[in-house]
């Protein structure tokens, strides 16, 4: 089959990540798949071309569609058309509508809504309005494609139904993300970290919905019980020249905290550090917290999304916005013995491997995409 996915950006995140790993795992071997970027074509878009995929990218603003762009959208969907137009993001899906109108063939189109919907008054205004057009025309796809049970519990709640909605979560690349002693030596020399040191992980940019706020307050709890603890700290704009992020922390914290901004090797940051933890406000299915499981690394995560779902009892869940319980989690893990942390890790990795891996994310959209082509179904 034809696969057009439309997807709002390609810079880093991780409804990108997540369709470059599908392509890269093997979505691409199955299926002719080419990438409508509505904004730039970034460094995740990049990557997905030197798999041999197509890029186009309509370098359109973000919810600002230009007359250049959409007439580049309809030039591509009319010069190779597809069997399957596959939305990703709010506008991405939105664009479906759009690029169906012009297709010859009148392609299936699915949606896929990376986000949950705790409440809808904490977006931004424009990013409401394409929410409320989702609401008034989500019987339109042929189906609904969530990445977490509370995101579709949320937007459905919100009145976003579909008789075809469903939830295939992330997958992981568990041999990308895998603990590596030889790695984690070689990291804390570069990062100049001491081997006996606890180091408390972070990664996730600067947004609000991260919460480095409460992180931060928490890791001050943390010190004033293990003063020697170190806090690594990455995600687009988590550095020493982002005035915002460095006001909210206290010096103590400042001498303990190492700041690497955004990075390509998240998978070799892991290593570095002994506790992870996800300190978000909101979440549908938080990718970085399987990463950090499938590494081995015992985590502390805010219940929300599918946290739960995902930790079980591989780790400590504590409430969204609560400092005091996101520190008390923290301590709780420092203080566990080395042998008590390896055997948590352990559990957390078994957990990503059994169930969230990415070859079993790759056989649910194949599938999916099969049970719509009754060409490939006939075969």
């Amino acid at each position: 089959m034809n696969i057009t996915h439309i997807i709002t950006g390609l810079e880093t995140g991780g409804a990108e990540h997540s369709l470059l790993n599908l392509l890269s795992c093997g979505l691409e071997k199955e299926h002719m798949n080419r990438v409508v970027s509505l904004g730039e074509t970034g460094p995740v878009g990049r990557r997905i071309q030197e798999l041999g995929v197509s890029v186009t990218s309509l370098g359109m603003g973000r919810g600002r569609p230009t007359v250049s762009g959409l007439r580049t959208l309809k030039e591509t969907i009319q010069d190779s058309p597809a069997d399957i137009i596959q939305g990703w993001m709010y506008h991405g899906n939105l664009a479906t509508l759009f690029a169906r109108k012009y297709s010859k063939n009148k392609p299936t189109i699915f949606w896929n809504i990376r986000q949950s919907l705790y409440n809808i008054t904490e977006e931004k205004w424009l990013t409401r309005q394409v929410i409320r057009l989702h609401r008034r025309f989500s019987n339109t796809p042929h189906g609904i494609i969530y990445n977490s049970t509370v995101s579709k519990e949320h937007h459905e709640k919100y009145g976003i139904v579909n008789p075809n909605s469903i939830v295939i979560p992330n997958g992981i690349d568990t041999e990308k993300f895998i603990f590596s002693a030889e790695t984690r030596t070689e990291m804390r020399s570069k990062l100049d970290i001491p081997n006996d040191v606890f180091v408390v992980g972070h990664v996730a940019r600067f947004h609000h919905m991260k919460d480095h706020t409460t992180f931060l307050k928490a890791a001050d709890l943390v010190l004033e019980q293990y003063p020697n603890t170190h806090f690594l700290l990455c995600g687009l704009n988590v550095t020493n020249e982002n005035n915002e992020f460095l006001k909210e922390m206290s010096q103590r914290v400042r001498s303990k905290a190492i700041f690497l901004g955004e990075r390509g090797d998240v998978q070799n940051v892991m290593t570095a550090i002994d506790v992870f933890c996800q300190s978000s406000r909101s979440e549908a299915f938080p990718n970085v917290l399987c990463e950090a499981m499938s590494t081995s690394i015992p985590c502390v995560a805010t219940s929300v999304g599918d946290s739960e779902l995902i930790v079980d009892s591989s780790g400590i869940l504590v409430p969204p916005k609560d400092q005091s319980s996101l520190a008390s989690g923290l301590i709780e893990l420092l203080s566990l013995s080395k042998k008590e942390r390896q055997d948590l890790g352990q559990r957390a990795r078994d957990r990503i491997v059994e169930n969230f891996n990415l070859k079993s994310s790759l056989n649910n959209y194949s599938n999916l995409y099969a049970d719509s082509n009754p060409a490939v179904r006939a075969n």
